[in-house]
C-alpha cells in the first residue's frame, strides 16, 4: 500500500513539475494600458517609516524613497511619505540634501511639505 502511494505521490510531482519547465512570459504593452486606464488608476499613498538611524541606515531610507518615487505611475496619483517615528533630523536633512540631485525623481518639491498633490513628493511627518 505504502509503495502506491509513493508512485502516486512521485507522478503528482511530475504532473506538478511540468508546467514549470515551459513557464509564459507576457509583457504588458505599457503605452497601451496607460492610454486607455490612465483615467482609471487609483491614486496611491506609500508610507516608509523608520525609528533609528542606527538600525536602519540613512542610506537605505533615502534609496528606498528614490525607488519608490522612479515608478512609472502617474504624477497626480502617486505620493510617498516618510514617517519618523524617532522624530531624528538627520533624516528630513538627507531628502532634503538627496532631493536635488536625483535624477530619478523629476520633481522641486520632494523634501517639502507641499501640499499640492500633483507633484510627487517625500514629507517628513
Amino acid at each position: 500500500m505504502s509503495m502506491a502511494g509513493d508512485v502516486w505521490f512521485g507522478f503528482s510531482w511530475v504532473l506538478n513539475q511540468l508546467p514549470k519547465l515551459s513557464p509564459i512570459k507576457r509583457f504588458p504593452d505599457l503605452a497601451a494600458l496607460a492610454d486607455r486606464h490612465s483615467d482609471e488608476l487609483p491614486g496611491v499613498d506609500v508610507f516608509v517609516t523608520t525609528v533609528d538611524p542606527v538600525d536602519e541606515p540613512i542610506l537605505y531610507t533615502v534609496n528606498t524613497i528614490l525607488s519608490i518615487l522612479a515608478a512609472d505611475y502617474p504624477v497626480d496619483r502617486y505620493a510617498c511619505y516618510l514617517s519618523d517615528d524617532g522624530g531624528t533630523l538627520v533624516h528630513y536633512e538627507a531628502m532634503v540634501w538627496r532631493s536635488p540631485s536625483s535624477p530619478s525623481c523629476g520633481c522641486p518639491s520632494t523634501g517639502s511639505t507641499a501640499s499640492s498633490r500633483g507633484r510627487r513628493r517625500a514629507t517628513s511627518r
